[in-house]
């Protein structure tokens, strides 16, 4: 049974997100693996124009888009 989860504030999902992407660059193996693609995808793709509003963790209207991001919140 699904439970539902409360929404991230914008600023939370937007500083996860980044503590994720620092993390994952840190690694030796950047971009390689699920994770670190996906943000990798996400950062390329999703700041075009330096427009944040794109990426990944701000897909949905509670801010709960990106799995990663999600997963640090719920803890």
């Amino acid at each position: 049974m699904n439970k539902i989860k409360k929404p991230i504030p914008q600023e939370l999902a937007i500083q996860l997100c980044e503590q994720i992407l620092i993390e994952h660059k840190k690694s030796r193996l950047w971009p390689f693996g699920i994770g670190k693609l996906q943000c990798w995808g996400c950062q390329r793709f999703g700041k075009k124009n330096d427009n944040i509003e794109n990426i990944c963790a701000l897909n949905h209207d509670d801010n709960r888009g990106c799995g990663q991001v999600n997963k640090r919140f719920d803890q």
